[in-house]
């Protein structure tokens, strides 16, 4: 067993309460319920299904929840219970349709139509909305669960995975461990713990709770291939490939996703040629999130790097018009069109075609939904190639964006880059622009309470020459906790803060 595998590798962990009793036949067969069972019996065998996290008790799941809506038609339970069952089945690629999405979002309206403050039609609308790729909404709609029932263990869960793909970490850890502390016996929690560390770098922290996961639920192939992935982090290699294969054993209906890991372990290692090979045994039948676009831009990315420039060329154009809502893992919403025209654009500069480089990302940079991370992307490359004048004025357009909290840490990134570049021309009206657009946005900044977007416009604001506007930032993280003093007199970019009387006080202590 995978399992097995991935538990020697590592010390065992402390063993996890033990698990749930599985579905009996009965529960697992809605035709067996009587007529006269109540929608709350109804809604509970679904939610105990759905606890599961096989195929079989997926399609159980579903077959209850939709007898319940045909049952009770005005039933939140049901309408919301099939909207979670069929996201989860679309994430678990127990189907590979797209139309599961719609169908996960019509249901997950459909039960807040019939309760507008409706918990668990809340957690169901954040699911539907994270596979349909809209994570700022789906992270709205996880938040306002958890406002409507704050000990509720599937809107912690959705919490949780909404909240990681907006970038909001610790807000996703808090929210996982919680439903842990409430439900300490679902496998589905400690792959998400897992995922959550995995991504904060906690990579043998990560390997403990997808173990627990899969002692849990053996079969949880989301959880081996991340402990694959994480080995590989890891750079234990071997153990990483060891799991890919008994994996493409034990799972050969599920090879796609295991030949991707291996491309993307492969690539990390600079190995092109294998990670070529794996990719063209990889294929997928959706086209939102994870799809052949996905393979066709990693194919790209091959390419550029073995010198095969054209075939390089053709795979990332194919992306942009043919594959528009491909993603590059299923953890990720940010779609590969972007990169994609990213990728052009090098390859032009690279050849020196400077003008159709140009072309190239004024075309990305239009298209409707453009990312702030694509005008920052290509801003660098400007200057990288030397168009610096180019890469500044790309920059003034991305800081005029409208900001969620996702665009923080890029939004702060295009400040930084504009006033270097700014800075280093000596271009004083340039940097007014900066520090007006910046003052502007301050107040929100401010609003999402992280040192790193403070200490972000703190440094922007000391590179337009404002030192006081920096330390009245370094003053509030100072006071707060979050910031020491030390650190400001060898960093090269808070020259105008370190001239500031106020600055040379505090750093005296007084």
């Amino acid at each position: 067993m995978i399992a097995l595998l991935c538990f020697l590798l590592l010390a065992a962990p402390a063993a996890p309460p033990a698990a749930a009793p599985p579905p009996s036949a009965d529960e697992a067969s809605p035709d067996r319920a009587p007529l006269s069972m109540p929608v709350e019996a109804l809604c509970g065998r679904g939610e105990h299904l759905l606890e599961d996290t096989s195929r079989a008790s997926n399609q159980a799941a579903r077959d209850v929840f939709t007898l319940s809506i045909e049952k009770y038609p005005d039933a939140v339970c049901g309408h919301a219970g099939l909207s979670r069952a069929l996201a989860a089945a679309y994430l678990r690629r127990f189907e590979e349709d797209d139309a599961l999405i719609d169908r996960s979002l019509e249901e997950a309206r459909a039960a807040l139509k019939i309760d507008p403050k409706s918990a668990i039609g809340q957690t169901a609308l954040a699911g539907a909305l994270l596979i349909d790729l809209k994570a700022e909404d789906a992270a709205a709609s996880g938040d306002a669960a958890l406002v409507l029932a704050p000990d509720s263990v599937p809107a912690l869960q959705a919490a949780a995975v909404t909240r990681l793909a907006v970038g909001r970490t610790e807000e996703a850890r808090q929210a996982i461990v919680k439903a842990l502390s409430l439900r300490p016996d679902l496998p589905a929690s400690y792959h998400t713990l897992g995922n959550i560390q995995l991504m904060a770098g906690l990579r043998v922290d990560a390997v403990d709770s997808y173990r627990n996961a899969l002692r849990l639920a053996p079969d949880l192939t989301p959880a081996a291939l991340q402990v694959a992935a994480a080995y590989d982090q890891m750079g234990n290699f071997i153990a990483a490939g060891q799991i890919l294969r008994d994996f493409l054993r034990d799972y050969p209906e599920e090879s796609a996703r295991a030949y991707l890991y291996t491309a993307y372990s492969s690539m990390g290692r600079n190995s092109w040629k294998t990670a070529l090979a794996a990719l063209d045994k990889a294929s997928f039948k959706t086209r939102r999130g994870i799809s052949d676009g996905t393979v066709l831009y990693l194919k790209g990315r091959c390419y550029e790097h073995l010198g095969r420039v054209e075939e390089a060329r053709a795979a990332f154009r194919k992306v942009i018009e043919e594959w528009p809502d491909a993603t590059l893992s299923f953890n990720d919403t940010e779609r590969l069109i972007s990169p994609s025209y990213e990728a052009l654009g090098r390859l032009h500069l690279e050849a020196h075609e400077t003008d159709q480089a140009q072309v190239v990302m004024e075309e990305g940079i239009a298209r409707t939904g453009a990312s702030l991370d694509l005008y920052l992307r290509l801003a660098r490359l400007y200057e990288d190639y030397g168009m610096p004048d180019r890469a500044t004025a790309l920059l003034e357009q991305a800081v005029a964006r409208d900001m969620g909290p996702r665009n923080a840490g890029p939004l702060l990134d295009s400040y930084l880059l504009w006033a270097r570049l700014a800075s280093k021309a000596s271009d004083r009206a340039a940097l007014d622009r900066l520090t007006r657009r910046l003052q502007e946005q301050a107040p929100r900044l401010a609003s999402l309470n992280d040192y790193v977007h403070d200490l972000g416009a703190m440094r922007a604001f000391s590179l337009a020459g404002h030192g006081e506007e920096a330390l009245a930032i370094l003053q509030r993280g100072v006071k707060a906790g979050y910031a020491q003093v030390g650190w400001v007199a060898s960093d090269p970019d808070l020259a105008a803060l370190r001239a500031t009387e106020g600055f040379r006080r505090l750093a005296g202590g007084r």
